[in-house]
């Protein structure tokens, strides 16, 4: 069980002292733990936050972001875990809100909730937002307050996202290039920076957490046109290719060798690691819980619910995942190249 549920289950008990704790000291070791290695040269930072922020950073290698990337990482780091911890910290305020108020229905809720805390959704999508919380805290198994109206509401409706609230799957996901836009801007830190407008504010509360995205030059290469910042909407239709392309390859490959277990190592993390890696592209892969971090994670999980797949051991997959992973980078790669040169 995440650290996320067991915090909501301790506000929705009414243990609020333990949920505090949990998520200001708990929660922040988890995402940003110390490292263990000491030289100056290495970051003082070594969890899931950190791997992604400095994944990030080496993917600005050729451009002149990646000298500030270098000197700015531990500031990065800290500014991208309060991001994180704020968007859950605002589901938990959510559940205790229901606790206080259990009169109220959800559109009492949305409208009265106090916690939004700078996110802005307009009142129908507040009363989306609200609903779809509930009932997927519902469906995930966390205790929600069993005299709220907005909760036997929300059980009431039928959501097909339901979300998992599992921390270090939403690190996997998190678009660590759009924080870092928005950390400079709060620096005031200016640069010529290419990025492309990725979704609309009020475009519905399943995208609250990003505004935009960011293309990494390097990323493009070897790309040598110059990409105008006015081709969003040619972006989305090149990521909607790109997912296409991505889905005929891992079918092709599972065709080919289905006793390899392609299918459950790209749901399990080799989809993860190229949505994070592509983490400006709106890319629409299927990422199924649990992401595995490791290859050792993923042969277990793979041997323990994949029958079909054969020779499970942590040096197959590690194989077969790395083939996977540089099958899809090179076709998305591609498919790029095409499209700059459109």
């Amino acid at each position: 069980m995440s650290l996320w549920i067991d915090i909501l289950n301790a506000t929705s008990a009414g243990d609020d002292d333990t949920a505090d704790r949990m998520l200001n000291f708990s929660l922040l070791s988890a995402l940003r733990y110390p490292s263990a290695v000491a030289e100056s040269t290495v970051c003082s930072y070594d969890g899931p936050v950190a791997k992604a922020v400095l994944n990030y950073i080496r993917g600005l290698r050729e451009t002149p972001e990646h000298s500030l990337g270098i000197s700015r990482s531990e500031d990065l780091i800290d500014f991208v875990v309060e991001e994180i911890i704020s968007k859950i910290r605002r589901t938990v305020r959510l559940v205790q809100f229901c606790r206080l108020y259990p009169e109220l229905d959800i559109e009492g809720v949305a409208k009265l909730f106090d916690g939004w805390d700078g996110l802005k959704l307009g009142v129908e999508n507040r009363i989306q937002w609200v609903a779809q919380h509930l009932y997927s805290m519902s469906q995930t198994g966390v205790s929600l307050p069993a005299t709220s109206s907005a909760v036997a509401e929300a059980r009431g409706r039928n959501f097909e996202a339901v979300y998992g609230f599992e921390e270090r799957a939403l690190v996997k996901g998190w678009r660590v290039g759009g924080s870092w836009q928005a950390f400079k801007k709060q620096e005031e830190i200016s640069s010529d920076y290419f990025c492309v407008e990725n979704s609309n504010p009020d475009e519905g509360a399943a995208s609250e957490a990003f505004d935009f995205g960011v293309i990494q030059e390097s990323k493009l290469a070897p790309l040598s046109s110059v990409i105008s910042t006015d081709k969003s909407f040619e972006i989305r239709e090149a990521a909607i290719r790109i997912t296409r392309n991505l889905g005929d390859l891992l079918e092709d490959m599972h065709t080919k060798k289905s006793a390899d277990g392609f299918k459950p190592i790209a749901w399990h993390s080799a989809w993860w690691n190229i949505s994070d890696y592509w983490n400006a592209l709106p890319l629409k892969l299927e990422l199924k819980d649990p992401c595995c971090d490791t290859d050792d994670q993923l042969a277990t999980h793979i041997s323990e619910n994949y029958s079909e797949v054969q020779k499970v051991n942590r040096l197959n997959i590690y194989r077969r995942r790395t083939k996977l992973e540089t099958a899809c980078s090179d076709s998305i790669l591609e498919e790029l190249k095409e499209w700059s040169e459109r």
